[in-house]
């Protein structure tokens, strides 16, 4: 496409969910070493954990993948108690909504409900229904107002930050979720 198509790397943006956020993290890794061009975004919604948690970045997706990469964790922890999704921070802005566990829509932990919500958590992001979210959640936060003044759009209209970030809020149960 490269070659025939006179559309720069850096105008193409690979979204993809579980095991898909780590295709695109292929495809950002193999342009870079094939082409030595860099992929404009990658969106990873709720990068699969099981198999990649524990591995290094050159088998997962990362920040070093694309020139931004962006990811909404809604079911990280440990593959060990059952987790699907990656648990830290993988990309430029990480978005953990409801802290990135459990997802209020599903019942208890639900394991693949919360995983399958961040698909669902971006569609309406493209819909113009973000979320904007703020650096620390207010479990964590000494003082909200320094939290509330680096804010993010969890979604289609996030932003590479100057710096990485966490970023963390609450959605509702279904769409629209903010």
């Amino acid at each position: 496409m490269l070659s025939q198509l006179p559309i720069p790397s850096s105008s193409f943006h690979c979204v993809g969910h579980s095991l898909g956020a780590h295709v695109c993290s292929y495809a950002g890794k193999y342009l870079q070493s094939e082409f030595s061009e860099t992929l404009g975004r990658i969106t990873g919604m709720d990068p699969a954990g099981p198999a990649f948690q524990k591995t290094s970045k050159a088998v997962r997706l990362d920040a070093s993948d694309a020139s931004f990469v962006d990811v909404i964790h809604t079911n990280g922890g440990d593959e060990d108690d059952g987790f699907l999704g990656m648990s830290f921070s993988i990309g430029h802005a990480d978005f953990y909504p409801n802290g990135g566990v459990s997802q209020p829509a599903c019942w208890d932990i639900n394991f693949i409900c919360s995983h399958g919500e961040a698909p669902w958590m971006f569609v309406d992001s493209i819909r113009g229904n973000g979320c904007e979210f703020n650096t620390c959640d207010e479990h964590s936060a000494d003082r909200l107002d320094s939290c509330r003044l680096n804010k993010n759009s969890m979604g289609w209209k996030a932003t590479k930050p100057t710096i990485k970030h966490d970023y963390f809020g609450t959605t509702g149960k279904e769409a629209p979720y903010c």
